[in-house]
């Protein structure tokens, strides 16, 4: 799997790889053709970084799904971010694993039961809470 992608005057790719059951390792390079002239890189570093950032979290998102819970990244062609993630890996030794939040693990949508449904058949006063979809008269 992966990304990569080449533009006029750069080339981003970024991989992951699962190592283990909940280790995940990404490896993104940023590449500037050789003829750009140094205002022209300057002029394009900012969109290949944003580039970069937004395929590393892409990776970083599929090895959540994965299982990983903690994730390393490392970067090779542009000397900010790769100080950026080392600094970070340092930082933090391993990332917590987020909540589950996948559709799997949503309840379906016929085992929910609507808020009017449970207020109906647990009218207060109530003697038969199940029988009927509908509240009780009040006694008189």
């Amino acid at each position: 799997m992966g990304f990569h992608s080449s533009r006029s005057g750069y080339t981003v790719r970024v991989d992951g790889l699962l190592l283990g059951e909940t280790r995940f390792v990404i490896q993104g390079a940023v590449e500037y053709q050789a003829e750009l002239s140094e205002a022209e890189r300057d002029r394009l570093t900012p969109m290949a970084q944003l580039e970069l950032m937004l395929a590393i979290e892409g990776e970083r998102e599929r090895g959540r799904r994965l299982g990983a819970e903690t994730i390393r990244v490392g970067v090779v062609g542009d000397e900010p971010l790769y100080r950026l993630f080392r600094a970070r890996s340092q930082e933090l030794p391993d990332v917590a694993p987020r909540p589950e939040t996948s559709a799997s693990k949503r309840p379906s949508p016929r085992s929910r039961t609507s808020v009017a449904a449970v207020a109906r058949t647990r009218a207060p006063g109530s003697r038969d809470r199940g029988a009927s979809n509908s509240p009780e008269a009040p006694q008189s």
